[in-house]
C-alpha cells in the first residue's frame, strides 16, 4: 500500500500508476515524467484501477506478449512485437489501422530497440484503445 500526498493507493493501484507515469518504461519515473503527471488536473483519476473489462483486456494483452517472450526478458524485439501485433488484430483488440497501427518506434519510448509492457500500455492509454467507448465496441 502506498499513500500519496493524501491519495490511499492499494498496491495494484501503484502499479497502474507507476505504468501510467513511467512513460519511457524505463523502470524508473524521473523528474520530467513526474512532473507533468503532476500538471494535469485529473492526476488522481487515472491512478484508479481500471473498471473489470479494461483490466481483463490488460490480462489478455499481458498472456498475448508473455506467449511471444519466449525467454522471458520481459521486453519483445521488433518480430516478437509484429506477431504480437497480428496476434492483437486477430482477436479484435487492435484494428491495425489509422492510430491503431503498430509503429514500433511510435511505441518504443525508451529508443532501446525493445517494448515492455509499460511502453505498450502507455500507448494504449494516448491512442484510446483503453477507453471504456472503446472496449464497448469491441
Amino acid at each position: 500500500m502506498c499513500y500519496d500526498l493524501g491519495y490511499y493507493l492499494s498496491d495494484d493501484e501503484l502499479a497502474w500508476a507507476w505504468t501510467l507515469i513511467d512513460k519511457d518504461g524505463s523502470g524508473l519515473i524521473d523528474y520530467h515524467e513526474f512532473a507533468e503527471w503532476w500538471k494535469t488536473s485529473s492526476r488522481f483519476e487515472h491512478l484508479k484501477m481500471p473498471n473489470e473489462k479494461q483490466a481483463l483486456l490488460l490480462c489478455r494483452v499481458a498472456e498475448i506478449c508473455r506467449s511471444y517472450d519466449k525467454i522471458n526478458t520481459g521486453t519483445l524485439d521488433r518480430a516478437q512485437f509484429s506477431a504480437v501485433c497480428q496476434a492483437l488484430i486477430q482477436e479484435g483488440i487492435l484494428n491495425g489501422k489509422g492510430h491503431q497501427a503498430c509503429d514500433f518506434d511510435e511505441i518504443d519510448r525508451s529508443h532501446d530497440g525493445r517494448i515492455n509492457f509499460n511502453e505498450l500500455i502507455a500507448w494504449f492509454k494516448n491512442v484510446g484503445i483503453l477507453d471504456n467507448d472503446s472496449i464497448e465496441n469491441s
